[in-house]
């Protein structure tokens, strides 16, 4: 996320577990706490075909009419305005590990896409804090969160779309699917993946403008992901604002059901007032927000950390779970392992990196690191698998207080050869980061990769395709994509108010990395034992080959 500094901080003022004399309506526990979520199996119809791949950023980029940076007030005009029709990036070849591509003919055994930091806000809620709003706490409100609902029906409706062509193995979405831990916002997340209609008027207020699907108070409809997808979770997933717990999670999970209601982060958002009142007039104008009344409403209320992993781990689509277990709830743990074909030897490797004490940045207790991620990476080379390790956090935005930082983990990761990747989120920008092992031997050493965010500009994602080119050696491509949202739709809308509020000096990043971190091929050894496995494997079309036509 991006960060929210002290000044944030400083103005939250509320008691997080202040008691009051109004009791609350009593909440559902994790066994029914679906019962009544909008979802059903809906992918897309055997007979849907797509015009054609969507484009990549290997055949065409987004152009700005001025530069996405900040700009002189006397611009204004230029705000926000681009095309779809920029200078394709083609794939630079990454050799930073000390390995070179192999020389035979390649063989393509892997093709995953990766989101993150998708952000499905209830821009109505009282727990928003929209009146701070500052260039220094861009999070506090972002004039496009509105839309994220339609955003990420367009990728996902795009990801159909790839996925037509080739199957994608598995899809991983790596946090922050939710930006204030809500019930509600949980809920429209899952019904945009697994289909349904979702209404993100939560305030229930008169929409503005007559007919469907014009407005971010307008109900929208998804026809749900047709690719298996899994799950990390996020430190929005499980902090008020990314940042302070609902509730003690040092308690047992079901006390924590019970204190969580008795708090004024509960209390407040499902009550009867506001702060900063919203209705559908949006983008809002901050600076004349004023407090008053709201429509109560329970779908509101925040979740403890075992209601949120049983609202994924209940969900419709594939895989079961998307990869949680019963293990997961029961123990309260966002930790698991997930191989998303067996005849394919790779394995995930997922953390839940998000602090139960609060505050935006990571924590890996000794416990997590020692007794699962240790015990796992030792699995993957007994049973000679590759793996790709995930968390929501960097190892650049692991707090000074855990237990176990950053450098920890890659000294770690570093030691297994078969470790090839670490698939992160949180800081919404592109980028690749090679971890050498401290003996600069080729066979070891991984890539850790920081997706975008698909609220944030951006608003991209990756396409990965792993091949073995011979020699004990693979090729990793990441692509680049963007939604394909069509111009003048809502999301493509949405895009524009992004790129405008970078140029209006509200936002101080865009995202964008360095051309090095965007469309580029990652070599990487791996162990012979593997490499025979991959080798028995039936050969497959390079897919990312097709993107630059």
């Amino acid at each position: 996320m991006k960060k929210l500094f002290v000044l944030l901080i400083a103005l939250m003022t509320l008691s997080m577990y202040a008691c009051s004399d109004t009791e609350t309506k009593d909440d559902a526990g994790v066994s029914d706490i679906l019962t009544d979520i909008v979802s059903q199996d809906a992918s897309p119809s055997d007979t849907y075909v797509p015009d054609g791949r969507p484009p990549t950023t290997v055949k065409r980029t987004l152009k700005s009419e001025i530069p996405i940076e900040p700009q002189d007030k006397s611009l204004s005009d230029k705000f926000g305005k681009y095309s779809m029709n920029g200078e394709g990036e083609p794939h630079l070849i990454r050799e930073d590990l000390g390995a070179k591509k192999g020389t035979a003919e390649e063989k393509s055994f892997f093709y995953m896409a990766h989101l993150s930091d998708l952000h499905i806000t209830d821009f109505q809620s009282p727990n928003r804090m929209v009146q701070y709003d500052s260039p220094s706490i861009p999070s506090a409100y972002r004039p496009f969160e509105g839309y994220a609902p339609r955003i990420l029906v367009e990728f996902v409706r795009t990801l159909n779309d790839f996925s037509y062509f080739r199957p994608f193995d598995i899809v991983l979405l790596s946090g922050d699917g939710v930006d204030n831990t809500q019930y509600n916002e949980f809920k429209w997340l899952i019904t945009i993946l697994t289909g349904g209609e979702v209404n993100p008027n939560s305030g229930g207020y008169k929409t503005l403008v007559d007919g469907p699907d014009n407005e971010v108070c307008d109900p929208l409809i998804s026809s749900g992901a047709n690719f298996p997808w899994i799950y990390v979770m996020g430190n929005h997933d499980e902090l008020i604002l990314g940042n302070f717990p609902a509730v003690d999670r040092s308690l047992p999970p079901d006390e924590q059901e019970t204190k969580i209601k008795e708090g004024n982060y509960y209390k407040k958002a499902v009550g009867d007032q506001s702060d900063a009142v919203i209705g559908c007039k949006y983008p809002v104008d901050v600076a004349n927000l004023r407090p008053g009344k709201v429509t109560p409403n329970e779908e509101r209320r925040p979740l403890t950390h075992r209601q949120a992993l049983n609202m994924f781990f209940t969900a419709k689509g594939n895989p079961s779970g998307h990869g949680f277990t019963k293990e997961n709830i029961d123990n309260d743990t966002g930790n698991y392992t997930y191989t998303p074909n067996p005849k394919i030897p790779l394995r995930f490797i997922v953390m839940d990196t998000a602090s139960p004490s609060g505050l935006d940045k990571g924590y890996f207790s000794l416990k997590s690191f020692d007794e699962f991620l240790k015990v796992e990476l030792d699995r993957a080379v007994q049973d000679k698998v590759l793996v790709i390790v995930s968390s929501h956090h960097p190892t650049w935005s692991i707090d000074s207080k855990s237990e176990k930082s950053g450098e920890d983990l890659i000294a770690l990761l570093s030691q297994y050869p078969n470790v090839i990747m670490h698939l992160v989120g949180h800081g919404h920008e592109h980028r690749v980061v090679p971890h050498k092992s401290t003996d600069s031997d080729p066979a070891k050493g991984y890539y850790e990769i920081e997706a975008p965010s698909t609220l944030d500009f951006p608003q991209q994602g990756n396409i990965y395709e792993i091949s073995y080119t011979g020699d004990d050696t693979i090729a990793i491509y990441k692509t680049v994509f963007d939604h394909n949202s069509k111009e003048g739709t809502l999301a493509y809308v949405a895009r524009g108010i992004a790129i405008a509020d970078i140029q209006e000096g509200n936002n101080p990043d865009n995202g964008m990395g360095d051309r090095t971190d965007r469309n580029v091929v990652l070599i990487k050894k791996i162990p012979a034992d593997i490499a025979s496995k991959i080798k028995d494997l039936p050969g497959k079309e390079l897919e990312t080959s097709n993107f630059s036509k």
